[in-house]
């Protein structure tokens, strides 16, 4: 079955009582370890990535929205986070005192099957946070997919650097 078919299945067959934990991961090389954090389940989660490596998400209250819910090609989501804590403002101010927004802060969103945490039932997608402005109550920030063609093609001719030009014009 593909991965589409698998999806398809798992919301037109399955039993109610299973259903998806959405799960995000934050990082960045200025913090000492990446952010896991789960947004249903109040009691944590532990899984396993693609990776095969075996992490513990903590619950923190979370809304996830998509940017657009048009069929653009627009995987941009939104995340607001509740309470964060003591651990996740520290990390994140790690981020903002090692030179601001610079390199992006890498965020990926999984999502796991309640009755198999052996592998990601969907993503990760991988996104880059745009900017990280918190609160007292939490934290809001846009993510979007990282901008891999931002270089121009072709050279930009000026008189200054080309004066054989003068004669064309």
């Amino acid at each position: 079955m593909t991965v589409d078919a698998t999806r398809a299945a798992f919301f037109l067959n399955t039993d109610a009582s299973i259903f998806e934990y959405e799960t995000l991961e934050i990082d960045h090389t200025n913090m000492a370890a990446p952010i896991y954090l789960v947004r249903n389940n109040r009691y944590g989660l532990t899984a396993t990535l693609e990776t095969a490596a075996e992490v513990t998400f903590v619950y923190v209250p979370m809304k996830v929205t998509r940017a657009s819910l048009r069929g653009d090609m627009d995987s941009s989501m939104k995340f607001a986070l509740g309470d964060l804590g003591e651990i996740i403002p520290d990390q994140l101010d790690a981020i903002r005192t090692a030179g601001g927004l610079g390199e992006k802060p890498t965020v990926k969103f999984r999502t796991f099957r309640s009755d198999d945490l052996s592998a990601p039932f969907f993503g990760p997608i991988t996104l880059e946070m745009r900017s990280l402005p918190r609160s007292g109550d939490g934290a809001a920030f846009d993510a979007s997919p990282p901008r891999l063609n931002l270089s121009r093609t072709g050279i930009r001719y000026a008189i200054a650097d080309q004066p054989q030009l003068r004669a064309l014009l």
